[in-house]
């Protein structure tokens, strides 16, 4: 038997982001034209669940919501839109505030991904260029790397960097931006035409759990690379030569 409580949240501007945070509940939605916002839900008893405890319109982007990312750890908020634009939000007596603002102005952001321990984060931009910074809004280092970017995602220790294209190629490199290599991508085999869209890298945290990541089982998969078309392969590591391949038959957005 499954379960599951549901309630309705009544917005009349288009929404195409949502992001939850697992440690305190709170669900960040963006959408058209700048529209933010972070709800709350209490738990209740009878129909329909409990109230909102906070329903807070964010103001500060103009342009559609593009991404939004959870620092669970220190409980920040950063989000981007079509414009570029990056915002770090805080929490400060209840109510969530403007941290820190960031606008290249030259590129949109197409992902962002905090490190497992919340300490740093990586921006990845269209047009190659790669910014990763600290928590306390240090820029670390940053990058060109002259190829088109879609999807960032860093290894449970932090010293690993994947870097997603737009045609499903999928680099790795260390903590610092130098290139290794390129995972050998075993998925789409049989499949016509150069360009495969990446619908999401997923680095599974052991850590999380309370378990080893140099202890895992020699056959637990910890590294998923799914695409738009439905095929994906899960990895025991980035040298795996015999990953499992699952095709889904469905499309992934």
């Amino acid at each position: 038997m499954f379960a599951y409580l549901s309630k309705k949240i009544g917005i009349q501007t288009p929404m195409n982001m949502v992001a939850w945070n697992q440690e305190k509940g709170y669900i960040a939605v963006g959408g058209d034209q700048g529209l933010l916002k972070i709800f709350k839900l209490d738990s209740g008893k009878g129909q329909g669940g409990g109230n909102f405890s906070m329903n807070q319109p964010l103001q500060g982007h103009s342009g559609q919501i593009q991404v939004i990312q959870w620092n669970d750890q220190y409980q920040k908020l950063t989000t981007s839109d079509e414009q570029g634009l990056i915002i770090v939000w805080m929490m400060h007596k209840q109510h969530w505030f403007e941290e820190m603002i960031n606008n290249r102005n030259k590129s949109v952001v197409t992902d962002m991904k905090w490190t497992p321990n919340g300490e740093k984060i990586g921006i990845v931009y269209e047009d190659g260029a790669v910014i990763v910074g600290s928590v306390e809004g240090t820029r670390l280092w940053g990058k060109e790397l002259q190829i088109n970017l879609k999807i960032i995602e860093w290894s449970p220790d932090s010293r690993t960097i994947l870097f997603g294209t737009p045609d499903g190629a999928v680099n790795v490199f260390d903590f610092v931006g130098n290139f290794q290599f390129s995972v050998k991508i075993s998925c789409l085999r049989g499949i016509q035409g150069t360009e495969m869209p990446l619908a999401g890298i997923e680095w599974y945290d052991h850590n999380k759990q309370g378990f080893s990541y140099e202890d895992a089982s020699e056959n637990a998969a910890c590294l998923c690379i799914a695409y738009q078309c439905g095929r994906m392969q899960m990895m025991r590591k980035l040298s795996d030569t015999k990953p499992y391949l699952v095709d889904t038959g469905m499309f992934i957005k």
